[in-house]
């Protein structure tokens, strides 16, 4: 089984890096004051975000990546010797550039970064990763950036909920054996042991019809006070 924090540990240190160094530049010059919130409609999504801010990957690492997504997806063991290969490989592209076409390309890269592991189905820490990016974004004043930033942070944070909320629900749903066990005080042990066999949504009706034939009157009523039903 994939440890999370494993995963967590070996996909994100190619984007601290990233990061670290970006904050080495910006800490370099003078700062302004990032502005929040700012009112601009996204004008493409986050996919074209590196390309556009100048990371245009090489034919190695576009190979790579696909190598690194695969292995954070199965929680392989390579999974850090690839992204540090990938983000070798990615310092030299964003080398090329100078000056604030170098910030934007760190912003670039961390983008990347945190669509390898979205790809990857680390989709909190990629979200987690937009928002490092977003924050330098600010300070450079790139307004567009920020826009396209901020609507792919809201719509990951958006699947996140989802996601945990679904969990969440499969974890409260009854089992049959509960449904079994909950129906025991009225049934028959050969009745209970019939319905902890079957699927629950199937079980579930049967015990109605039984709970009936065995004297309750009220079955849904039954089964809400022993929490099987809201």
């Amino acid at each position: 089984m994939t440890d999370p924090e494993s995963v967590n540990e070996e996909s994100s240190l190619s984007s601290k890096d990233t990061a670290r160094e970006l904050q080495a530049h910006l800490d370099a010059r003078p700062q302004l004051e990032a502005k929040r919130g700012l009112d601009v409609e996204p004008k493409e999504p986050v996919e074209a975000l590196p390309e556009t801010l100048g990371f245009v990957e090489t034919p190695e690492l576009v190979e790579l990546r696909g190598q690194l997504v695969e292995a954070i997806a199965s929680g392989r063991g390579e999974t850090k010797e690839l992204a540090t290969r990938y983000h070798l490989l990615a310092e030299e592209v964003v080398n090329q550039r100078e000056g604030a076409d170098y910030a934007k390309a760190q912003i670039g890269l961390i983008v990347q970064m945190g669509l390898i592991r979205r790809d990857g189905g680390r989709v909190d820490h990629y979200a987690e990763d937009l928002e490092d990016a977003l924050t330098y974004a600010w300070n450079e004043r790139l307004d567009d950036t920020v826009a396209t930033l901020e609507a792919a942070i809201e719509a990951a944070q958006g699947q996140t909920d989802q996601e945990r909320g679904i969990e969440v629900a499969e974890a409260e749903e009854p089992t049959s054996e509960q449904l079994a066990q909950a129906c025991s005080e009225v049934l028959p042990a050969e009745d209970c042991e019939e319905l902890a066999a079957m699927p629950i949504e199937e079980a579930t009706g049967y015990a109605f019809t039984l709970l009936l034939e065995n004297g309750v009157e009220d079955p849904e009523e039954y089964l809400k006070s022993k929490g099987i039903l809201e």
